[in-house]
C-alpha cells in the first residue's frame, strides 16, 4: 500500500487542521442518531487541491455507513471522477438510480463525484434536477477546486464545507508522526 493510501484519514480526528470545519461536520451527522431527516442531502466541499476535500467527503460515506476504505465494495457508494465522466448521459444515468432503497442494512445511498467543477453544462443542469428530486436516503457529496464554475443554483442546494490546507507545522507534525510509524530516522530541517 502506498503511504498517501496508508495514511490518508478515516475518521473527523484523523484529519489535520481544519478544526472548525470538522466541529461542523460532526454536529450535521450528530443528527443521524437524534433527527436523520436533518442531515444534508447535498454536500459542496470546496478547497486548494490536495486538502483533503475527497478525503472529508469519504468520512462524511463512512459516518452514514456506506464506505469502508479497507474493502470498499459497498453497492450503496458510487464515486466518480467527473473531470473522466462529465456528459449528461453519465447524469442521467446516476439520477435514474438515485431513487433505488439502499441495499442491506444501510439507510442512505452515497453518491460522491469529484471535481465536479468539470461536468459540462448541461450535465450540471441534469444534476440539477437530481438534487430538486432527492429522496430521503440519497446523499450528494460534491468536490471541487473551482467552485465558481458552477451554476449557482446548484451550489444554493448544497451545505458548503470548505476545506483549508494544512499549515506547515502540521504538515511537518504529520510526516513525522509517518516516519516514526515506518521507522525512518529524518532530520526536522529536511521534512
Amino acid at each position: 500500500m502506498t503511504l498517501p493510501n496508508k495514511y490518508r484519514p478515516e475518521t473527523l480526528e484523523d484529519m489535520i487542521g481544519n478544526q472548525t470545519l470538522k466541529e461542523t461536520v460532526s454536529v450535521l451527522l450528530g443528527r443521524l442518531d437524534t433527527n436523520p431527516e436533518e442531515i444534508p442531502h447535498t454536500f459542496l466541499i470546496t478547497g486548494p487541491s490536495g486538502c483533503g476535500k475527497t478525503t472529508l467527503g469519504r468520512i462524511i460515506a463512512t459516518k452514514l455507513g456506506t464506505y469502508n476504505s479497507t474493502h470498499n465494495n459497498n453497492p450503496n457508494f458510487t464515486e466518480m471522477d467527473s473531470a473522466d465522466f462529465r456528459g449528461i448521459d453519465v447524469i442521467r444515468s446516476l439520477r435514474s438510480r438515485i431513487h433505488l432503497s439502499p441495499l442491506g442494512d444501510s439507510a442512505y445511498r452515497v453518491y460522491l463525484l469529484d471535481e465536479v467543477h468539470q461536468l459540462s453544462r448541461d450535465a450540471q443542469e441534469a444534476l440539477l434536477k437530481g438534487l430538486e428530486d432527492t429522496p430521503s436516503h440519497t446523499v450528494f457529496i460534491l468536490c471541487t477546486t473551482d467552485p465558481q464554475k458552477l451554476k449557482t443554483t446548484l451550489k444554493q442546494r448544497c451545505t458548503h464545507l470548505e476545506v483549508a490546507p494544512a499549515t506547515p507545522e502540521e504538515i511537518i507534525e504529520r510526516l513525522s508522526l509517518v516516519c516514526k510509524n515506518e521507522e525512518a530516522d529524518i532530520q526536522e530541517e529536511i521534512l
